[in-house]
């Protein structure tokens, strides 16, 4: 019988009954086997934001236990190990928010971020529009793939309390916020000074 994504399932077991182990494992590790595919390990950047490190955390749980590939987050230079698998638990968050030249660093290596003591990663699973300019240059130095979206929106908001925006109702929109410093001063308490 055929299985999922084209695979018979006489291969299942041999593919789902453990996840594939990555350069952060214990050797000998019992959670984890080695790749029967022989692929080098993708290392995903886990950000300096929480949405960033979840997405590294998702990418990392489908190339190893869906597509039986080693996959491992974060870079070694950088934080603690910040892998999902990581028997600390640890909520690693990066110190380098964007790892432009770490990817750089993963083409001059073939993508083989193991033969190298520099920053390296394979993939970036976020990047805000801001870093527009940065990833329109690096794709046409053909340092990446061109950038597409991964289904999900972001946007930056203005949150204010319930009983502040019935009694402040003008406070809810750019128009009530614009040129009235005195009055958000007063208001929010701070800041107490806007340049």
């Amino acid at each position: 019988r055929q299985g999922i994504f084209g695979l018979y399932d006489d291969n299942l077991p041999s593919i789902y009954d453990k996840r594939m182990c990555n350069s952060d494992d214990k050797k000998g590790s019992e959670y984890c086997k080695k790749s029967s595919l022989d692929y080098m390990e993708i290392v995903i950047h886990n950000t300096n934001w929480d949405t960033g490190l979840m997405s590294a955390w998702i990418l990392q749980i489908f190339l190893s236990e869906i597509l039986g590939v080693p996959a491992k987050v974060g870079m070694d230079n950088d934080t603690v190990q910040a892998s999902f698998y990581s028997p600390e638990s640890a909520y690693s968050l990066s110190r380098t928010p964007y790892a432009w030249s770490a990817l750089t660093k993963s083409n001059e290596v073939n993508g083989d971020c193991s033969i190298t003591d520099e920053p390296c990663v394979n993939l970036l699973p976020e990047i805000w529009i801001g870093q527009q300019k940065t990833w329109l240059d690096f794709e046409k130095q053909k340092n990446i793939d061109q950038v597409i979206g991964n289904g999900r929106i972001g946007k930056i908001s203005w949150f204010v309390p319930a009983f502040t925006s019935t009694k402040y109702p003008h406070l809810l929109t750019i128009h009530g916020l614009s040129n009235n410093r005195e009055e958000l001063a007063r208001r929010f308490k701070r800041p107490s000074t806007w340049r």
